[in-house]
C-alpha cells in the first residue's frame, strides 16, 4: 500500500529528517491551487488518484494545510526558500526559480 501523502508528520519527526540531511540551498515549493490540482488530475490519463476517492477537496486542503506548515517550519529554521504559484505559465514559474537561484550564487 502506497504511503499516505496526507499523513501529518510531527514537527519532532520533520525536525530530525532535516537534521540528518545537508542543509539545501534553496527550498523550492510549487503552490496549485486546489481547483486547478484537481483540474489537471482530472485531466492526466489516469485521472483522480484512487487514495482520493469521492474526497479529492477534502485531502487536497488537508494536504495544502500541511505544505503551510512546512513553509512556516522553513522560516522557522531560517531555511532559503521560494515559493511560486504554479498556476500559470510555466515559463514564468521557472523564470522565477532561476532569477532566485542566480541571486543565490551572486552572494
Amino acid at each position: 500500500c502506497p504511503p499516505d501523502p496526507c499523513k501529518a508528520l510531527e514537527d519532532s519527526e520533520i525536525r530530525a529528517y532535516l537534521s540528518e540531511m545537508p542543509t539545501p540551498d534553496l527550498i523550492v515549493v510549487l503552490d496549485v491551487p486546489i481547483d486547478l490540482a484537481q483540474t489537471r488530475m482530472r485531466k492526466r490519463s489516469q485521472g483522480m488518484p484512487e487514495s482520493f476517492g469521492d474526497q479529492s477537496a477534502k485531502r487536497l486542503r488537508r494536504i495544502q494545510r500541511l505544505l503551510d506548515s512546512q513553509v512556516e517550519l522553513f522560516e522557522e529554521l531560517e531555511l532559503e526558500y521560494i515559493t511560486t504559484r504554479n498556476d500559470s505559465d510555466v515559463a514564468e514559474s521557472c523564470e522565477q526559480i532561476a532569477s532566485r537561484i542566480e541571486r543565490l550564487k551572486s552572494g
